[in-house]
């Protein structure tokens, strides 16, 4: 049996289209848990007129994050296998059965993903993060068995790698302790390495493209939620920085690696917002980041940032002041 569990949030005006992607399955799944975590625009209508076409279990909760929505799909879920989407992307018609028919191939799984692109409105903002990752990489993966299989999950995940359709045994999941829901960004990242690290087992994909994710570009907003993410990623970081793999020279320079990528990645967010954001970012980071680069980063990013600044108030002005003088 296979449960999908979509977590939502406001998210009224893309549910349908998942949704619709649900309905459309080669092979339907045993259940669709879709938890509203404290919506409070239309989403109880738009689950109403789907209750009749799908399998639909709809749990409204106040809001706690998408982890914690996560927790209780998780939680509800009767199949042992759960797959998760988010509720503004949608499936390819032939992703549950692909989904299900991987772990008929290899009953050692416990995870099973897929190839996605990604669409900002109709532009292909990423053609496939799966070949891209991997390949990129190098041979991390074997193809000998009867479904692909990654060769060392955790090496995979915390380069980086993308995993669409991440779909997992729900005994799995559980053992584990669910998401953690303290990290309002990277929480997917983190599930991965624990899964990884304690749960043995095979983790299975296909080269397929089953999953189309879509992006939309906010403005202010947006820069935070992407500043937030890579601040979580530095607690997920955090988190296994004491792992023995890292010990070795090869893992301490991955691992330098890796946390130099997100160091950099926060500052760049936090100077889209102003140069004070660039400092406060800095000392709130975990005690282990603030190296000798990450100051240099910031030092570079601060001056940067207030001639952003500036150039964002001038223009702002002149088009305040043409819109007064026309007539």
């Amino acid at each position: 049996m296979l449960s999908v569990v979509v977590p939502t949030y406001n998210r009224a005006g893309t549910l349908d289209r998942v949704l619709a992607s649900i309905g459309r399955q080669t092979v339907s799944p045993d259940e669709v848990i879709v938890v509203d975590d404290g919506s409070t625009d239309s989403t109880a209508d738009v689950l109403a007129r789907w209750q009749s076409r799908l399998p639909l279990k709809a749990i409204h909760q106040e809001n706690r994050g998408v982890s914690a929505a996560r927790n209780t799909g998780i939680r509800a879920a009767r199949s042992d296998i759960v797959a998760f989407i988010d509720s503004d992307d949608e499936y390819v018609p032939t992703a549950i059965e692909t989904l299900k028919g991987l772990f008929e191939k290899q009953p050692t799984a416990i995870v099973a993903f897929s190839d996605a692109q990604l669409l900002e409105g109709a532009r292909v903002v990423t053609a496939s993060f799966l070949r891209r990752r991997l390949l990129t990489l190098g041979r991390h993966y074997d193809e000998a068995g009867p479904a692909p299989r990654l060769i060392d999950p955790f090496g995979i995940v915390f380069e980086g790698a993308f995993m669409a359709t991440f779909t997992c045994r729900k005994s799995a999941l559980v053992s584990v302790g669910g998401y953690d829901e303290s990290l309002s960004g990277a929480e997917d990242r983190d599930i991965c390495l624990r899964l990884a690290m304690s749960v043995p087992g095979d983790w299975v994909f296909t080269w397929e493209r089953l999953e189309t994710k879509y992006y939309t570009e906010g403005s202010l907003s947006s820069r935070r939620s992407r500043r937030r993410h890579y601040e979580c990623q530095l607690k997920v970081l955090e988190k296994f920085s004491n792992e023995p793999r890292f010990r070795t020279l090869e893992g301490k320079r991955l691992f330098e690696t890796v946390m130099k990528r997100s160091v950099n990645g926060v500052i760049d967010w936090a100077s889209r917002e102003d140069p004070i954001q660039v400092i406060r970012t800095l000392l709130g980071m975990p005690g282990f980041t603030r190296t000798a680069g990450a100051y240099r980063a910031a030092a570079m990013a601060v001056p940067i940032s207030a001639a952003r600044a500036t150039r964002d108030y001038l223009g702002a002005l002149m088009k305040n002041r043409e819109a007064q003088n026309t007539p």
